[in-house]
């Protein structure tokens, strides 16, 4: 069996043609996957950069807050203490013993029905 030089170059065509062929097919899936990791290493830097400014407003938020407070504990301290006005009735009222209450001898309250 010999082989012809027509043979070796169809066979080298051939080859050269799958190989581009396969080339061809695996490089589009291979840059559609780097798309996607693109697109995911965007939108992962994205929400890194937004959990860091929800956490420096969070931060500026709290440092405000402890200011006010200590604002207001300032102030509350210069003030005189207040003193709440009572109302005749609400004198009376502290001052009455509260009713006795209304429970039969055996100590519990009647669940019978009427």
């Amino acid at each position: 069996m010999s082989i012809n030089p027509s043979q070796v170059l169809a066979a080298l065509a051939a080859g050269a043609s799958l190989w581009l062929a396969c080339r061809w097919w695996y490089m589009r899936h291979i840059n559609r996957l780097r798309r996607e990791m693109s697109r995911y290493r965007a939108a992962h830097d994205s929400a890194v950069q937004l959990g860091q400014q929800a956490r420096k407003q969070v931060q500026d938020l709290q440092r405000m807050l402890g200011e006010y407070r200590k604002r207001l504990e300032a102030v509350q301290a210069s003030r005189p203490p207040r003193t709440v006005p009572v109302s005749p009735r609400a004198r009376l009222e502290a001052t009455e013993p509260p009713p006795p209450r209304r429970l039969p001898p055996g100590g519990w309250a009647d669940t019978r029905p009427m």
